[in-house]
């Protein structure tokens, strides 16, 4: 049977390759792109390189989302292990996180606005 979209697949072990890598540092590249570019109330920003744009700054937010949750989608459907490639802190947490969910192993993450804060791999 297969899993839902939100299950997540359980694993011994997770793998590395370069595919992966790619994959997850492009991802990475949009997100922070996303991430650092400045948003004014009053006018549209649009990223040419990427072809997404926003008007509102909750729009901004939920693309932002949206390219975290492909990352994690991806190291779920794949067992892929990609967070030791990653250089942006915030997008390296989700992506270490997802992998700890694949190994069975809990994760809380302390969440302050639009930060996070804290950060621990709980292991049972």
């Amino acid at each position: 049977m297969k899993p839902k979209a939100n299950e997540v697949i359980h694993r011994d072990k997770l793998e590395r390759s370069k595919g992966a890598e790619q994959y997850a540092k492009k991802l990475e590249e949009l997100f922070v792109d996303i991430k650092t570019t400045p948003h004014f109330s009053d006018e549209e920003v649009h990223l040419e390189d990427w072809s997404v744009s926003w008007f509102l700054k909750e729009t901004k937010d939920e693309i932002e989302w949206t390219v975290v949750i492909a990352l994690m989608m991806f190291i779920n459907q794949t067992g892929q292990e990609v967070s030791y490639c990653l250089t942006d802190s915030d997008f390296k947490k989700y992506a270490t996180a997802q992998e700890q969910f694949c190994l069975g192993k809990g994760v809380m993450v302390v969440n302050q606005l639009d930060k996070l804060d804290g950060f621990q791999v709980i292991t049972e």
